[in-house]
């Protein structure tokens, strides 16, 4: 990245107007404070790794209590920088406050936000990250964690122009070892979307006003790479001169001309002849969007995308439109909708079918995952990986047959015969299944799928490449993606209860967690019905809901609706009464009922099934 580029961003702080009612905030409830304490006080931002290289480094504070003002005398940061806050400093309710490197260098750069300052410290915060402790007046512990420029910690934070925040809206903990946790836990932190960071109030967010919708980088012949962007808001949004590129260090790679302006819901479409950098087929890459002024100067991250290797003429989109994963699609649809004529990401044929990430009691070689084979034909598995949460990768030789399946598990099945009884012992369902083993992360075994969610791919084997070292290596195609949650709309009962995920159609995308229910591990029995494929409406009304789906037509057709509380047991519902039909094409219509909760009622799911015979 330029220099004189970073140098510029303070510019894009807010108006003096704003930061004038900020000041005045700071100025009211004098008589209103409270000694600093784990009740009220946590950091909720950290610049520690300066793109310009001046050395500019921030923390800054927050006040948890939203009516009564914190006094910062005697606060004291001892672990990872020195500072002792001075006398007569404190937050407003709900305010924040600003600790320095250098108070000079601070007004230089955010010279709106000079108020916010309260103090300075020594020392210099570490790059690769390190542990912080604040002792309040009393020398109690009000705040002690590490953070890490690496894991799930804000990777921009780590000196590509973004601050760490935390995540605003999550409840934070008020005890001591739990908000050690907490404030540990990089999944609690996110980049800031301002370029610098947003000392002394709360960070914008993501923007997501443009997404980056659509790439594809695998083209042939006189094809060139293309990026499409998408305007997601209702309002004509102006991006002249913002900034697109494939690499962190210098995001000035490609200006968007002047006068581009996207309507509301617009595509817009560039490609390599334009924007003259070269997306990686064999080994994905990254995208990212920023917004600069018309001196080039940065102001706001706008969106990046991360995608993997592609096929030959294979595109990765957002599903749907604006959404937030990138899944190889079908068919490439760069300037229309990604699902234009039916489109749909590409899934399987091998896919994740069950995954047990909390098992009840101890999770150690207990949990498991399970892929399929949905196709008519063997699928040769040699060389093939798991990436994500755990790592694994399949040796020469290995198949699976069509409609069978197989388990990965944290164990070595061919050496560890105590853990191998152990597992059909607790799983005697899955005594047939070949069982392959053990996952690790990295090179370190022992390895849990995160209880608290995450990542799995599959990946197939593409052709033998060469890299920048002349070393042959391979090409990996996602052949299939989850990212199972412990919350909802992903059923519940999987999160330490005994029961695992298990996907309820082999041929949807399995990153929807409506697509999932709970089950007894490898229950052969396990049935559930299937999902409308059209569109669906819900409401609430007074003693109970009222939804619609699409239903066809001819005479043949069935239409079976099923209810659940649990996603265990499935009935028919049978107490529904049909408001309306509307006719929304030759073949079908739009039919609409309602449904009374039962008295006490707190939730209940419904699929709908409509087919022809």
């Amino acid at each position: 990245m330029q220099i004189g580029m970073v140098n510029h961003y303070h510019r894009s702080l807010p108006s003096s107007a704003f930061v004038a009612t900020l000041s005045f905030a700071c100025l009211s409830n004098l008589s209103a404070q409270v000694p600093a304490s784990v009740e009220n006080l946590v950091v909720s931002e950290i610049f520690y790794d300066d793109p310009s290289g001046t050395g500019l480094e921030f923390i800054e504070l927050r006040n948890l209590n939203a009516t009564t003002g914190v006094a910062l005398d005697g606060v004291v940061i001892d672990r990872g920088i020195t500072a002792t806050i001075g006398a007569r400093k404190f937050l407003a309710p709900a305010g924040y406050g600003v600790v320095v490197s250098s108070v000079e260098l601070f007004q230089l750069t955010y010279p709106e936000m000079s108020g916010a300052v309260v103090g300075t410290f020594t020392g210099k915060l570490a790059n690769d990250g390190e542990e912080l402790r604040i002792l309040g007046a009393d020398g109690l512990e009000v705040v002690r964690f590490e953070f890490d420029d690496s894991g799930d910690w804000p990777g921009r934070a780590d000196g590509l122009g973004s601050s760490a925040e935390l995540e605003v809206d999550a409840p934070i903990p008020v005890d001591r070892l739990e908000r050690r946790t907490f404030l540990a836990d990089g999944d609690n932190w996110r980049p800031s979307s301002e370029f610098g960071g947003s000392p002394g109030r709360a960070g914008l967010g993501p923007d997501n006003r443009i997404v980056i919708n659509e790439v594809l980088a695998n083209v042939t012949g006189s094809r060139k790479d293309q990026i499409e962007l998408f305007n997601t808001t209702a309002q004509s949004l102006d991006v002249s001169g913002w900034l697109l590129s494939d690499q962190s260090t210098q995001y000035n790679k490609f200006t968007v001309p002047a006068g581009t302006v996207m309507a509301p819901g617009a595509f817009l479409v560039f490609d390599a002849s334009k924007f003259a950098f070269s997306l990686s087929a064999n080994d994905g890459d990254e995208v990212f969007l920023v917004e600069a002024k018309a001196d080039g100067s940065l102001v706001r991250f706008v969106d990046r995308v991360e995608f993997g290797a592609s096929r030959e003429g294979e595109s990765f989109g957002r599903w749907p439109d604006g959404a937030r994963e990138m899944y190889p699609m079908q068919a490439a649809t760069l300037g229309t909708p990604n699902n234009s004529n039916g489109n749909l990401p590409r899934i399987g044929p091998v896919v994740i079918s069950e995954i047990h990430y909390n098992p009840d009691g101890t999770d150690l070689h207990r949990e498991f995952i399970v892929i399929t084979n949905t196709s008519t034909e063997e699928q040769y598995l040699s060389n093939w990986r798991l990436r994500g949460e755990v790592d694994f990768d399949f040796a020469p030789g290995t198949s699976l047959a069509p409609g069978a399946a197989l388990a990965i598990v944290d164990f070595d099945t061919t050496t560890d015969a105590e853990s191998l009884e152990g597992f059909r012992t607790a799983y005697p369902a899955a005594l047939n299944l070949m069982l392959l083993g053990p996952w690790r992360d990295g090179d370190d075994l022992g390895v849990r799928l995160a209880d608290g969610g995450g990542s799995i791919r599959l990946e197939r084997v593409g052709p033998m490449i060469s890299d920048a070292e002349a070393k042959g290596k391979y090409a990996y195609f996602i052949e299939d993606l989850v990212n199972y949650d412990d919350k909802s709309p992903w059923p519940l009962a999987a999160d330490g209860q005994g029961l695992s995920l298990k996907r309820i159609d082999l041929s949807s995308l399995g990153d929807d967690g409506m697509d999932w229910a709970v089950s007894i591990p490898f229950d052969s029995n396990f049935s559930v019905p299937k999902a409308s494929g059209g569109p669906v409406t819900i409401k609430g009304v007074n003693g109970g809901i009222e939804f619609g789906f699409e239903r066809k037509k001819a005479a043949a057709a069935t239409t079976v609706i099923m209810t659940t509380s649990d996603f265990l047991q499935w009935t028919p519902l049978d107490n529904f009464t049909e408001l309306s039909v509307r006719e929304t094409s030759t073949d079908v219509d739009f039919v609409t009922i309602s449904h009374p909760f039962q008295s006490g009622e707190m939730k209940r799911h419904f699929r709908i099934e409509t087919t022809r015979q």
